[in-house]
């Protein structure tokens, strides 16, 4: 019977053929390749994360925002994050009753500058230009929605567009559009 010693439990490097040597000699670099693999992997991870959750425009949890005017006469609900030539919806809500049945709803001048509107419903009964802001005259007697507007942004950045009351104060959204 031959007799198997056991192996050492540290391997002197003394001992090991030339093309171990070689291998142990590397070891450090393949931590550190190892290290920035998993961080790789971890970005990965957080760029799947950030799409599910609606950072880069579509359906998300923080793709969505409302917005409503210091006066809380109208409630905007819209995209905050958006994508460069795909429509978005800016739904408006009167939250108050309108006293005459006939409102002035005011864009702000970003919105024509720097978005396409495609459709609005329901037709204004007048449109008109005030020093660059869009003001639309609708027939409004109680609460409830009130328009939808359809736009594409034509540009990407950050934007900060206003909508409001004529006569009142404006909420200020802030949008960003993705290339």
């Amino acid at each position: 019977m031959t007799s198997r010693s056991n192996p050492p439990s540290s391997l002197d490097p003394g001992t090991l053929p030339p093309e171990l040597r070689h291998v142990e000699a590397l070891l450090g670099f393949q931590r550190r390749s190892w290290r920035v693999e998993r961080l790789g992997w971890l970005a990965m991870l957080g760029l799947v994360l950030a799409g599910l959750l609606g950072a880069f425009g579509g359906s998300g949890w923080l793709a969505g925002a409302t917005a409503t005017t210091p006066d809380g006469a109208l409630r905007i609900t819209y995209d905050r994050i958006q994508r460069q030539m795909l429509p978005t919806v800016f739904r408006v809500e009167a939250l108050r009753p309108v006293p005459d049945g006939r409102l002035q709803l005011r864009l702000g001048d970003a919105l024509p500058a720097h978005w396409r509107v495609r459709s609005l419903l329901p037709h204004p009964a007048e449109s008109r230009s005030d020093a660059g802001d869009l003001v639309l005259t609708l027939q409004a007697g109680s609460p409830g929605p009130l328009v939808a507007l359809e736009a594409e942004p034509e540009g990407a950045g950050i934007f900060r567009l206003a909508i409001g009351l004529a006569d009142g104060p404006p909420a200020i959204l802030r949008i960003l559009v993705w290339p």
